[in-house]
């Protein structure tokens, strides 16, 4: 496969193009990367309806529902981490939203000025 574009500047050996005429040897000019998939896989890219869902039976339909599983997996995870943060009495354990409120703290502080903290010259106190 080449992009179609590039066919006009398409310079091959003589034997590859004795062996495209033979039959043993083939080249495939593509516009997008959907006919690439379809020609790779032998499955149709599919394109997309008006409510934007794809045929089923498509390679892109395929991967629109394993991104959904994912995003439906993340969205599941991130639900237990914040149940399990939070403790019978409502208190925070330190989990990741605490943690990602540091951070937005951390970056507060560097606006406001207190760079001594996030430096490399910055060492910890000894107790």
């Amino acid at each position: 496969m080449i992009p179609a574009a590039n066919v006009r500047h398409l310079m091959l050996r003589l034997d590859v193009v004795t062996a495209a005429a033979e039959g043993r040897f083939a080249i495939y000019p593509i516009d997008t990367v959907d006919q690439g998939i379809a020609l790779l896989t032998g499955i149709p890219a599919g394109q997309r309806d008006a409510a934007g869902v794809y045929p089923p039976d498509t390679i892109n339909r395929r991967v629109a529902d394993c991104l959904d599983a994912f995003g439906a997996k993340a969205a599941e995870l991130f639900r237990q981490a914040a149940a399990a943060e939070t403790g019978a009495k409502g208190r925070r354990s330190g989990g990741l939203s605490s943690r990602l409120r540091h951070l937005g703290d951390a970056r507060r502080h560097r606006r406001r000025g207190a760079r001594a903290y996030y430096t490399a010259d910055f060492k910890p106190p000894t107790f």
